[in-house]
């Protein structure tokens, strides 16, 4: 088995990220005619908000401290 570095592992999660992300936007539009009228508008936009800030802050913050960790510098 091949240990993955946190860079070669920061890459999959990011990759992930635009499987998820490319997916939300192919639910979008089905959850919205499915859900009009049921009160699943606002907690559909609550989630896709969140999940969004939440994957950018890692990509934003999180993975380029751990590539500077694999690189073998103190985090920033």
């Amino acid at each position: 088995m091949t240990t993955l570095t946190l860079t070669e592992r920061c890459a999959r999660a990011e990759a992930w990220h635009e499987h998820a992300r490319q997916t939300l936007d192919t639910l979008d539009p089905l959850v919205r005619q499915s859900a009009q009228g049921v009160g699943l508008i606002a907690p559909w936009d609550h989630f896709t908000r969140g999940i969004r800030a939440h994957f950018a802050e890692e990509e934003d913050v999180l993975f380029p401290a751990l590539r500077t960790v694999d690189q073998g510098a103190p985090p920033p």
